[in-house]
């Protein structure tokens, strides 16, 4: 099963909610194959990135400048404060880059990228109302209507696809016109039969092989070996 995730489905859920856990589990072991378009993975980031923005200023600095302007030390520790929390945001901003690119390789998780055709797709739409856009000329549709490629380009290449997509207008837009399932949530997601089957032989498996190693444990044959002063055998587990 091929899945995509849309952009509000990810800023929602996050990377650790219990729903991802289990998609993410899924994944790992090849039960599923989960796409992240690339416009979705730059949107996730751009919002981590405009909340370290709103957290980590020195107030208005600007005003605090002009009020101390004949200070000269308070000038100093103003541009100081800055400057460390400039540092500050650039090593946030680089960790959470990071911490995502490993969370996509540790659960195989896929980037789409934008196909250079995609472009010309969008830009004809846009002046049509077509595919990714629900009506002409409707500029807030850019970034759907690029995702809206993406999930259309694993369709064709992979043979079919599962939207989760968060809004609702768009969601209906993609289960008519490229004639997918899509659903509105990972927990709705989940319910589905099909996945309900994967995570339960996934659990039997995994609670086989605890029984396996327990049996292996018990079951493990002693050696002996005679003691070194009076001749004992001593058993070595």
């Amino acid at each position: 099963m091929n899945i995509v995730l849309d952009t509000n489905i990810l800023q929602k859920e996050g990377l650790h909610s219990a729903n991802m856990s289990l998609l993410c589990r899924l994944s790992r072991e090849s039960e599923v194959f989960v796409y992240i378009p690339e416009i979705v993975k730059r949107e996730y980031l751009s919002q981590i990135d405009f909340k370290l923005r709103s957290k980590q200023t020195v107030g208005n600095s600007s005003e605090l400048t002009k009020f101390y302007k004949d200070n000269h030390s308070v000038l100093k520790r103003i541009a100081r404060a800055e400057n460390y929390v400039n540092a500050l945001y650039i090593r946030n901003k680089e960790a959470s880059e990071i911490v995502f690119k490993n969370w996509l390789d540790e659960n195989s998780f896929v980037v789409r990228l934008i196909d250079k055709n995609d472009y010309k797709r969008v830009l004809d739409a846009y002046f049509d109302g077509t595919r990714g856009f629900r009506s002409v000329k409707h500029r807030p549709d850019f970034p759907d209507a690029f995702i809206y490629e993406s999930i259309n380009n694993i369709k064709e290449e992979e043979g079919g696809v599962v939207a989760v997509i968060g809004d609702g207008p768009f969601k209906n837009l993609v289960k008519e016109r490229l004639n997918v399932s899509c659903f509105d949530s990972l927990s709705s997601l989940m319910e589905e039969k099909q996945i309900k089957e994967k995570i339960a032989n996934l659990d039997n498996s995994e609670r086989l092989f605890k029984i396996l190693c327990h049996r292996l444990i018990i079951t493990k044959p002693s050696a002996h070996r005679v003691g070194p002063q009076n001749g004992s055998r001593v058993a070595i587990v």
